[in-house]
């Protein structure tokens, strides 16, 4: 629907494009990136938003919210403008169902909406919540999202995805498998993220703030995979065995894009 944006690969790329082009309608964006749930360590999801004050903030959270965008075809969500009523959202793949909520007993049955094996839910309380575990780290999404009456949604996903080139596509899998000590965290036995099997002590928090590249934060890889998704030639054959014809000067160059659409906002 947006391949004016294809070029920006995924991630804080087309999510600020995105942002740019509804920045009057007060937009809160859910982003994945081309190698979400289906490579390991790309596993977060990117909201960038407008807060309260105007200003553009980046949020990432993890567990299985970009796998459930990712097998509901969906690689970008946008909510603008405001509801009247307090609303919740249900996503089963692309269709798209708005529920009133009149009382904490109808938040609870909203919950519970969707096989729990094929969903992801998101509850903008606090500091914004995935899977009643996973957190944003901030609540500045959390109170743009009440001010448009946003109270969670739902993400129900059953497509499946076509790998172009299996035999290529396993065998960086597997090596990326195998890069596990190039993690900056460390196995812990915690709740994972889908796509990342370390299940590391900081797997509940967010990642606001943290400095990595924007390469990485195009992928939405978990930022303490950074060492490995910041491989220009390694992300240029994960995305060849799926089928994605980026060139090596497209990788090099999205830093400086992303930037200069990031300006625009200034």
């Amino acid at each position: 629907m947006h391949k004016d944006i294809n070029h920006l690969i995924g991630g804080i790329g087309t999510a600020t494009a995105l942002c740019l082009q509804q920045k009057d309608l007060e937009p809160i964006t859910l982003s994945i990136g081309p190698l979400s749930g289906i490579f390991p360590y790309a596993s977060k999801t990117l909201s960038l938003y407008l807060d309260l004050n105007g200003k553009l903030n980046e949020s990432i959270v993890g567990g299985s919210l970009a796998l459930a965008l990712k097998t509901s075809s969906l690689d970008n969500v946008v909510f603008v403008k405001r509801s009247k009523i307090p609303i919740a959202a249900i996503v089963n793949n692309l269709q798209v169902e708005f529920l009133e909520i009149k009382s904490s007993k109808d938040l609870n049955q909203f919950k519970e909406r969707g096989p729990s094996n094929k969903k992801s839910l998101l509850e903008f309380s606090s500091k914004g919540i995935v899977d009643s575990y996973f957190s944003f780290g901030n609540e500045k999404l959390s109170s743009l999202a009440k001010k448009k009456n946003l109270l969670g949604a739902i993400f129900v996903g059953s497509s499946s995805f076509k790998i172009f080139n299996l035999e290529y596509y396993k065998k960086i899998y597997f090596d990326l498998l195998a890069r596990a000590l190039d993690l900056d965290v460390e196995f812990a036995g915690h709740k994972s993220c889908s796509g990342c099997p370390a299940g590391c002590k900081l797997s509940k928090k967010g990642e606001e703030n943290i400095n990595i590249g924007v390469l990485p934060r195009c992928l939405v890889s978990c930022a303490y995979s950074s060492k490995i998704y910041k491989d220009i030639p390694l992300v240029f054959s994960c995305l060849e065995s799926l089928g994605y014809h980026y060139t090596h000067e497209d990788l090099e160059n999205i830093s400086n894009i992303v930037g200069e659409l990031k300006n625009e906002f200034k």
